[in-house]
């Protein structure tokens, strides 16, 4: 299944990067992607948006309230942390050797990167409406009830 899934995604446009003993790295739409193929069940397809958040980019209770907003508002994604940061996946088993991985991949790459542009549009309204749109502060001020919101009202 390993070599089917890589064929599809080179059949698909993208440049694979090996990456040490975590998978596969490409990009879409200049944002980082990679798939990690699971060697205990070759059925079970794994895409990840790595490092959307940084935990010092705000406290950690807004950091586990934007983790948990992802997860209830955002369909088939899963946010999790890895480190300090934060990380959206897409996970689903492969039931059939005949399935058309060209679609079910670019199925799972727009929904994560569509995922990732709500939550940076979240992000950006919340910051609006707490006053702070600078662009040269690197920390992120994360008004979560503003995301949630915005969210809710989508």
């Amino acid at each position: 299944m390993k070599e089917k899934i890589l064929n599809a995604l080179v059949a698909l446009g993208f440049d694979l990067e090996q990456l040490d003993d975590f998978g596969y790295g490409f990009q879409y739409e200049g944002t980082n992607f990679i798939w990690m193929p699971n060697d205990n069940d070759e059925s079970f397809l794994n895409i990840a948006i790595p490092a959307i958040l940084e935990k010092g980019d705000t406290d950690d209770k807004n950091f586990f309230e934007l983790m948990n907003m992802l997860n209830s508002n955002m369909k088939y994604i899963k946010a999790n942390t890895l480190g300090d940061s934060l990380w959206l996946f897409y996970e689903r088993d492969v039931y059939d050797e005949n399935e058309d991985l060209e679609r079910i991949l670019t199925r799972m790459i727009v929904h994560l990167h569509g995922s990732l542009m709500e939550f940076r549009k979240a992000i950006c309204e919340a910051n609006k409406e707490s006053g702070d749109d600078s662009d040269n502060d690197d920390s992120e001020v994360v008004d979560t009830e503003a995301v949630e919101e915005n969210n809710n009202e989508e």
